[in-house]
């Protein structure tokens, strides 16, 4: 008997045979390849796609923060020691450090220092943002104690600083690649950021214009 046949198999009427039945199975067996390997591709697009989503949340989130603490950078009070304004608005193309009212969320309210800087480690470069209390007596340097650190972004290449002014009475504004001059604050704040070859984040050039209140 060449077919698989139940035992009361009508005439006419015959069961596959064993390469049909082989066929068959191997076709189930592709179409279950075939399914898994979908399945995966689409999990691994999700995931990807879940990541880029959670990347452009992250550096729209910087950003905002950024904005709005440099847009609120003020000159600050005169010392008693001192007849011209302290200067804690000073920036160069790869630190800047400025006083500005610190967020009821982060801690006690007032004036606090700030410095935005890139901080190596072994797991490469970040941005980080520094701060501390604003005292007049007090160095301007934000390393002294009862302050904070805030981790911006992980895996920078490269962070760029640059500021719109006049650097003296009567000069034309300009781009600059420092910001400790006379006029106290820039017009203009533009920073920059590169990430690793390979990364997929983007850094819209941000521009902040500091209040001058």
């Amino acid at each position: 008997m060449s077919g698989i046949a139940t035992g009361n198999a009508k005439d006419g009427e015959r069961g596959f045979t064993l390469i049909e039945l082989l066929v068959v199975l191997a076709l189930l067996g592709l179409t279950s390849l075939a399914m898994v390997g979908a399945l995966r591709f689409g999990l691994r697009a999700w995931d990807t796609g879940e990541r880029r989503v959670e990347q452009l949340n992250r550096i729209q989130a910087v950003q905002g923060f950024l904005r709005q603490r440099i847009h609120q950078a003020l000159p600050t009070p005169r010392r008693a020691d001192r007849t011209e304004p302290a200067t804690t608005f000073a920036g160069t193309m790869e630190e800047l450090r400025f006083t500005a009212p610190l967020p009821a969320h982060l801690g006690v309210g007032g004036l606090h220092v700030y410095a935005l800087r890139l901080d190596e480690d072994g797991d490469g470069r970040r941005m980080v943002l520094d701060w501390r209390l604003y005292r007049p007596e007090e160095s301007e340097s934000v390393e002294a104690t009862g302050g904070g650190t805030a981790k911006l972004l992980d895996d920078v290449e490269s962070m760029t600083l640059s500021y719109f002014g006049a650097s003296r009475d009567g000069a034309d504004p300009d781009w600059h690649d420092d910001a400790e001059w006379s006029a106290g604050l820039p017009d203009l704040v533009r920073l920059r950021v590169t990430f690793p070859a390979g990364d997929a984040r983007h850094w819209p050039e941000l521009v902040v214009a500091p209040k001058r209140r």
